[in-house]
C-alpha cells in the first residue's frame, strides 16, 4: 500500500533545494513501468497465478473518489480482495490511464491480470455495498476462490 497512497500528488514533488524529482516520484515511475510491463507482457501458461491488480483511475476534486478512500481505501489493503488484487492508483489525465479505453468518469476501477487481460470494470462509486459486490464478481471471473462481501452492515454508516 506504501506506493499507492499518493502517486497521484507525487509527480508534481520537488526538492526545493535542488530542484531534482523527489522519491516518491521515483516511486511513481517504478510503478508506472511496472504497470506498463504488465500491460505488455506475453501470457502465461498459468493463468490463475497470474498476478491481479485492481486500477483506481480518479481525478483531484472528485468527491466519489474522495469518498471511496474514506470509506473502503483506508482497509482495501488488509482484505482478502485486496491482497489478491493490490491498488494501483492512477489520475485520468496521465498516459498510463490513457492507456486504458473508454474512461470518462471517475473512479473507475479495472480488474486487470499482469498479463494484461481485463475482466471488468467498475465505474464509479454508489457505496461500498456496490463496490464489494462488483469487486467480488469480477475476482470470480478472474477464477479461484472469491471472499463474500463481508463489509458493514447498511447501519452502520
Amino acid at each position: 500500500m506504501a506506493m499507492s497512497k499518493s502517486l497521484i500528488s507525487a509527480s508534481s514533488t520537488r526538492d526545493s533545494s535542488t530542484g531534482c524529482r523527489s522519491v516518491g516520484a521515483f516511486l511513481l515511475v517504478v510503478a508506472v513501468l511496472g504497470i506498463m510491463a504488465a500491460v505488455a507482457s506475453p501470457a502465461k501458461a498459468d493463468t490463475h497465478r497470474a498476478r491481479l491488480q485492481l486500477v483506481m483511475i480518479e481525478s483531484k476534486g472528485c468527491r466519489y473518489c474522495d469518498l471511496w478512500h474514506e470509506e473502503v481505501g483506508r482497509t482495501y489493503a488488509s482484505t482478502p480482495e485486496g491482497r489478491r488484487a493490490p491498488l494501483v492508483r492512477l489520475d485520468i489525465g496521465s498516459a498510463t490511464a490513457k492507456r486504458f479505453k473508454r474512461i470518462v468518469y471517475t473512479p473507475t476501477f479495472i480488474l486487470v491480470r499482469t498479463d494484461g487481460q481485463e475482466y471488468g470494470r467498475i465505474v464509479g462509486y454508489p457505496g461500498p455495498e456496490h463496490f464489494w459486490g462488483e469487486l467480488s464478481r469480477l475476482l470470480a471471473m478472474a477464477g479461484g476462490a472469491t471472499p463474500r462481501y463481508r463489509g458493514p452492515s447498511p447501519a452502520s454508516y
